[in-house]
């Protein structure tokens, strides 16, 4: 029998990331990488640069919330919506500081139960804001998005943040 350590050093995987199109509902592009020749970061980033697509929306979590992709994203005439952690720490801290002292322009509540859990998100969007961070200088709004509720007997709260170019009309 042949033993996998997925661990080991040695191991190169081969890893699929894929293009999703919403309006379809269908994978519109499929990107393959050996772990050890590339990235998922720098594989996207090929993706968008090679898709003829202008005008969309790209979406992606935290690990896309980079400068060289969203420059990438931009220079293909597209835009982004990506989640952001504290892995720009610069940025993330200018939009939480903002998120507590701004005025938010739209607020969004709802209020789930499902998968057993009962579930609160009070999603604010801040649209316009001053950012000093020149890489950054595009961004032109973010969203916070504040969740809570019960997990079987436990209770729990998270914050998560999103940024996007793209700017919304205030309601």
């Amino acid at each position: 029998s042949i033993v996998v350590n997925c661990h080991d050093s040695q191991q190169n995987f081969i890893i699929v990331v894929s293009m999703f199109s919403q309006t379809t509902s269908e994978v519109v592009r499929l990107g393959i990488f050996e772990s050890k020749k590339s990235s998922e970061v720098h594989k996207v980033q090929e993706m968008v640069r090679n898709f003829a697509l202008e005008g969309k929306v790209f979406t992606g979590n935290s690990l896309h919330c980079n400068f060289p992709l969203t420059t990438t994203i931009l220079e293909t005439n597209n835009n982004y919506l990506l989640g952001l952690k504290k892995n720009i720490i610069k940025l993330y801290d200018r939009v939480e500081e903002l998120a507590e002292s701004k005025d938010y322009d739209n607020v969004f509540v709802l209020d789930d139960r499902s998968h057993g859990r009962k579930i609160n998100r009070q999603t604010k969007v801040f649209n316009n804001f001053q950012n000093p961070i020149k890489k950054w200088q595009h961004l032109q709004n973010f969203i916070q998005v504040k969740r809570s509720g019960c997990r079987g007997s436990k209770t729990y709260q998270e914050i998560a943040y999103y940024v996007s170019n793209l700017c919304q009309p205030k309601s």
